[in-house]
């Protein structure tokens, strides 16, 4: 009972008064309404520490429900910390918490049901996915990306390669324990033994280069692209070819001067006849080191199994 209604009542029995049939509704009406303990209520609705409830309870703030082992207030979690069985909607004994009706959340859509809907297709506002539907659909999601990653190759900055991989280094490995991809590249890389197993890629010191062709055909990258190499001996444009060092086709142009040259009388070095042309040979000193190659930095390339 609030305190207001409280006070009324303790007045008429310390006085010894009888209530007229105005203080009892007086009486009623504090009690239905009574903004001083934070509580409003009105037909079938109920609200605490909410003025006009639109539904049939409403808590704003914190709730505590229940005592601890130590009978004392345990600090509610998440603004509401029940002690016990639950019951919503049900008269019968729950088992932890039953729910029978819509679950509104604050400016959201009533909730009205559990969906066990394992591939997740279903889409509602009105449903929550139980552990299993979202355990189910998440482990889907994984076996789908696992899948789409088989056959890609990619660089890491390790020493070796992570579970699930293998490093492209034109090794002959089983068909039977890598048999996703084995259907994904085949003998591509090498056929292995030619029965048992076959090659990955062999991207030691290599660079990657786009491959020229495939879907859409070549736009004309690589001008030497028919010359290609394969690891199996083929020749052609193919998909997993290499190419060998190449400078790009260039001359250098070195000018030099022509004249007479009298070296009658003289006691240098005679070249052609006496005062007649002559023509001078210069050669250019090689520099570099054991290759033609951009900055660079080593990492470890994978295929993914």
């Amino acid at each position: 009972m609030p305190k207001k209604s409280r006070e009324a009542l303790k007045q008429f029995f310390e006085t010894g008064d009888t209530p007229t049939s105005s203080d009892f509704g007086d009486l009623i009406d504090s009690t239905i309404i009574s903004e001083d303990d934070g509580i409003w209520a009105s037909t079938g609705k109920l609200g605490i520490g909410v003025e006009d409830p639109k539904n049939a309870l409403e808590v704003y703030g914190d709730t505590r429900i229940g005592k601890g082992l130590n009978q004392e207030d345990i600090v509610p979690v998440d603004g509401l910390l029940v002690q016990g069985d639950v019951r919503i909607g049900r008269q019968e004994a729950p088992s932890k918490l039953e729910l029978s009706g819509e679950l509104l959340f604050s400016g959201s859509t009533p909730v009205n049901k559990v969906s066990k809907n394992l591939d997740q297709t279903e889409v509602s506002d009105l449903s929550l996915p139980t552990e299993k539907a979202v355990k189910t659909y998440v482990d889907n999601v994984k076996d789908y990306v696992d899948e789409l990653l088989i056959g890609a190759v990619m660089a890491f900055a390790m020493t070796g390669p992570p579970e699930g991989w293998l490093a492209c280094n034109g090794q002959a490995v089983s068909r039977e324990t890598h048999q996703r991809l084995y259907k994904k590249i085949g003998t591509q890389f090498g056929a292995g033994n030619g029965s048992t197993t076959f090659n990955v890629p062999d991207i030691r010191g290599e660079f990657v280069r786009g491959w020229d062709g495939g879907p859409g055909g070549s736009r004309g990258a690589d001008p030497d692209r028919n010359g290609r190499r394969t690891r199996t001996g083929h020749t052609g444009n193919y998909l997993g070819s290499y190419q060998g060092h190449m400078f790009r086709h260039h001359g250098h142009n070195i000018n030099t001067r022509q004249d007479d040259w009298n070296v009658s009388g003289g006691s240098g070095p005679s070249w052609g006849a006496d005062n007649g042309p002559y023509r001078a040979y210069h050669g250019v000193a090689g520099n570099g080191g054991n290759e033609t190659r951009p900055r660079n930095i080593a990492l470890l390339y994978c295929i993914k199994t």
